[in-house]
């Protein structure tokens, strides 16, 4: 779809200062069903999906407004690999994907990727569909293959009828990873989609770079090769936990986002909202951020690479400083920013999936970028962001807009005292954060207590019926007894008689 911006931009040409936009179109799945499904699982079993898939759950129960993704696709900087604005730079990165998806990175295996797909026998004992059944249910849209959400759908309600909820959980989550994660088409899951899932499933390499790869490489195809659609759940997630109220004590940003009350608003008027947006309407702190270091570069890169289930692109970390609570002391060099980008439809791409798999075994992860070649103090950050800024063009003017040229994103200069005042709030904001974190290990504990409860009961019940049962087999084996030695004592005594 096409954003018409609404805003008064003045005729002439000053028109032509502003930069081109495109047509979006973000992936409109319907997901009625499938929440209707989802919620026919008890509390255990939602609890045990997100800890097996996050939470997917939270992203499936959301309500998306398209228009804001649509509007905000235009403000990409598709060389830098961010957001810019007016006077600020956004930057989506690991380490806030991480916590939206609820799925840490640790030490875990990033996703890999398999030059191959999954067999169909791996996908029919996952999902407990019959082989003939799966390979005759491949559909083929665009020259790719995959499955159709209604057919998939059709087998969890199948699953729900007959409280197969182990099963259940995993058919729920194949469907979430095409439709929510990695979807293309509506109604449609490409085989890609499934073979990321299997290699979640069966191989525990985790999707949390996948996923931000696929943003990165849907914002590149939108910019370099007119490909509209876009999967926008998560970028939206991660969009709004960073604009309008922050709501102290929430850790989850995808329910920071659903309790924030959003207007209605036309196509025009979040194109007109998103255009407004500057450095001071932004969270730069976040109640849901506890992450306090960045994966700034992997050995061999200046910047991070991913690896995507469509192709390879790299991101720059070093512009993403200030989400964290760090500033730029300067302009990042053009040594940090060298971008990369490849596709797997273009072939050749199993040198470039090795050296990044080994470049994934030595990161540079750190709450500040140490290396002092990666900005050049000489130059002012926000000089460098002016000339981005002018050079790229924004595709919105408003009226009432501040002049570019004005100081931005100046460090203020405080006494002794406000700088007390400031440790104290900082310190008040860490002790809400650990309180949050005690009540949360709290509630996990009272919910692992009230299962222990459940188990002890459900065994206490099951050892008294069986001690029930022994008492009954052991009295019937006493009678039986005493009826068989009643019977020897007469036998004897008419043998005994007879002789």
């Amino acid at each position: 779809m096409e954003v018409h911006s609404g805003l008064e931009v003045e005729k002439g040409p000053e028109v032509s200062d502003l930069k081109k936009k495109l047509k979006c179109e973000p992936i409109r799945n319907n997901f009625s069903n499938l929440r209707e499904l989802s919620r026919k699982s008890k509390s255990i079993q939602r609890a045990a999906f997100r800890r097996k898939y996050g939470n997917l759950l939270g992203l499936l129960e959301l309500d998306i407004e398209m228009d804001i993704v649509t509007a905000l696709a235009q403000y990409y900087d598709p060389s830098m690999r961010c957001f810019l604005f007016q006077d600020f730079q956004l930057v989506p990165t690991i380490e806030e994907y991480e916590q939206i998806l609820d799925l840490p990175l640790g030490g875990g295996i990033p996703y890999r990727h398999c030059e191959h797909h999954s067999f169909i026998s791996t996908i029919s004992s996952i999902t407990k569909i019959p082989q003939d059944m799966l390979k005759s249910r491949l559909i083929s849209i665009r020259n790719t293959r995959g499955f159709s959400q209604r057919f998939l759908e059709a087998h969890l309600q199948q699953l729900s009828i007959k409280e197969d909820w182990e099963t259940f959980i995993d058919v729920l989550a194949l469907i979430l990873y095409g439709t929510i994660l990695f979807s293309y088409s509506n109604d449609y899951m490409e085989y890609a989609a499934v073979d990321i899932f299997v290699a979640v499933r069966t191989r525990f390499e985790n999707p949390v770079t996948a996923v931000l790869a696929d943003t990165y490489l849907a914002l590149d195809l939108f910019y370099e090769r007119n490909v509209r659609k876009m999967t926008v759940h998560v970028l939206y997630v991660w969009l709004m936990s960073r604009i309008g109220d922050n709501i102290l004590g929430v850790r989850c940003p995808i329910e920071l986002v659903t309790r924030k009350k959003l207007d209605k608003r036309t196509r025009k008027e979040w194109a007109l909202f998103i255009a407004g947006l500057n450095q001071k309407k932004i969270i730069w702190q976040p109640s849901w951020q506890q992450r306090s270091k960045l994966i700034y570069s992997c050995e061999g890169f200046p910047n991070v690479p991913l690896i995507g289930i469509r192709g390879c692109i790299s991101y720059n970390p070093v512009l993403a400083q200030r989400q964290f609570g760090y500033p730029i002391r300067g302009a990042p060099t053009p040594d940090v920013l060298v971008p990369f980008v490849c596709y797997y439809q273009d072939g050749f791409v199993n040198d470039t999936l090795c050296q990044i798999r080994n470049a994934w075994k030595n990161i540079l992860c750190a709450k500040k970028d140490t290396r002092s070649w990666s900005v050049d103090r000489e130059i002012p950050y926000q000089q460098w962001l002016l000339d981005r800024v002018r050079e790229v063009k924004l595709p919105y003017k408003l009226t009432d807009q501040e002049p570019l040229g004005e100081p931005m994103l100046k460090e203020p200069t405080l006494d002794t005292r406000s700088e007390e005042v400031q440790k104290l709030k900082e310190e008040i904001e860490q002790l809400k954060r650990k309180n949050d974190v005690l009540n949360n290990d709290m509630q996990s504990l009272q919910h692992e207590y009230l299962n222990v409860k459940v188990d002890n009961e459900r065994l206490i019940k099951k050892q008294k019926v069986d001690k029930e049962c022994i008492m009954g087999i052991t009295q019937e084996l006493t009678a039986t007894k005493a009826e068989l030695t009643r019977r020897a004592r007469e036998w004897e005594a008419t043998m005994h008689a007879e002789r």
